[in-house]
């Protein structure tokens, strides 16, 4: 948890790891006003304990920065990206530094429209950023690639719009591995209303970006907002229809070889996993080769309703098992464990948010850090 956690900044609420360094949103910090934001810079020292670096804080009252956050590696420094899209009166932007620990550069600073900055995610060098409320919540996702003859340096190289009319809030999630880039509408009501999909882009050899497929829930239902949230690793995509089922929630994986993207798992459906009403599976999910793990804020558990827990799902094949199940050692009530999930898996660290966590105030929020250890005991990494 951050030093200075107050009373209802709900950190936690999104975070992003990437080897040594990990960056928590606190979008409800009122340091710099009410609800302008906050976002924290943690470093993994020699002893593994993570600690506090920076804090940055929204421009004003009502941003919302740090509603998204992402963070890749660049050379010996990291990249983190932070939406904030109550900015400019919900207009919304997006900001990216580059740096390391305690010293970072500002790259770029670009305001949008329609809560622009409520998703973002960072790959191999680039920026997507998604602003869900665009052209009457059509919304859009807006891909940016580095450009020294801008200013700037950055260029919008491809703009993905939702249907005209459609209201379908396209850019509510964005994911981005390399040149696979997913995109989530979760009011899509192509299907029925509301039920949602989720659009699949890739970058063709002379540098466009064309959309290869439009995934939908085999089971889709109205209101099931399908595409809330969406992950990315190499070919396989995980989406989040925390809706689903009178909001017991579902969670589903896709995979694409050769390109012909195919429904391969309903991972609400998979043997010894049991969800009532309201656990909202899905709210927040992350996958990273054979493993996917899924946030179940809402979850009832030892009595405490919305302690939250989150789901490790493993692949063997093309099948998914039900791996784990993710809690703290004492679980609070309304404490929202597993409202994001990051997972570095070459360095063994999986970190979960939890907005409503009360330690030090109410709804101060933080995370947690879960560490994959060998069998004898020792950390992977």
């Amino acid at each position: 948890q951050a030093t200075d956690a107050d009373a209802g900044d709900a950190q936690g609420t999104t975070l992003a790891v990437a080897g040594d360094h990990a960056v928590i949103g606190a979008p409800l910090d009122d340091e710099g006003g009410i609800d302008a934001g906050a976002v924290y810079v943690f470093e993994l020292d020699s002893q593994g304990v993570w600690r506090q670096q920076v804090k940055w804080l929204g421009a004003a009252a009502g941003a919302k920065y740090g509603t998204a956050v992402a963070i890749d590696s660049v050379g010996g420094d990291k990249r983190i990206v932070i939406g904030a899209p109550g900015d400019g009166g919900g207009k919304g932007s997006a900001s990216w530094l580059r740096g390391r620990g305690r010293s970072w550069t500002p790259e770029a600073t670009i305001m949008g429209a329609g809560r622009f900055g409520a998703s973002v995610t960072v790959s191999s060098g680039r920026v997507l950023v998604g602003g869900p409320g665009a052209a009457s919540d059509d919304g859009t996702a807006i891909l940016y690639e580095p450009d020294v003859t801008a200013t700037p340096p950055w260029a919008a190289v491809a703009t993905i719009k939702g249907t005209a009319g459609g209201a379908e809030e396209l850019g509510t999630s964005v994911a981005l591995d390399g040149e696979v880039a997913v995109v989530g509408s979760p009011a899509d009501s192509s299907v029925m209303m509301a039920a949602g999909s989720v659009g699949v882009y890739g970058r063709t050899p002379a540098g466009a970006w064309n959309k290869t497929a439009t995934l939908k829930a085999s089971d889709a239902a109205k209101s099931d907002r399908f595409g809330d949230v969406v992950s990315v690793s190499g070919l396989t995509v995980a989406v989040g229809a925390s809706a689903h089922s009178m909001a017991a929630g579902a969670a589903y994986v896709f995979t694409g070889p050769m390109g012909a993207w195919a429904e391969q798992a309903k991972l609400h459906a998979v043997s010894g996993l049991t969800l009532s009403a309201g656990d909202l599976l899905g709210g927040s999910l992350f996958v990273s080769g054979n493993l996917l793990v899924a946030g179940a804020v809402g979850s009832t558990v030892g009595g405490n309703a919305g302690a939250g827990v989150a789901y490790l799902f493993s692949r063997v094949g093309a099948t998914w098992t039900l791996a784990g199940t993710l809690a703290p050692r004492t679980s609070a009530a309304q404490e929202g464990f597993g409202s994001a999930l990051s997972l570095d898996a070459g360095q063994g660290h999986l970190l979960i948010g939890a907005a409503g966590n009360d330690t030090g105030a109410s709804n101060a929020g933080g995370f947690y850090d879960l560490i994959q250890r060998k069998p004898n005991g020792e950390a992977c990494a």
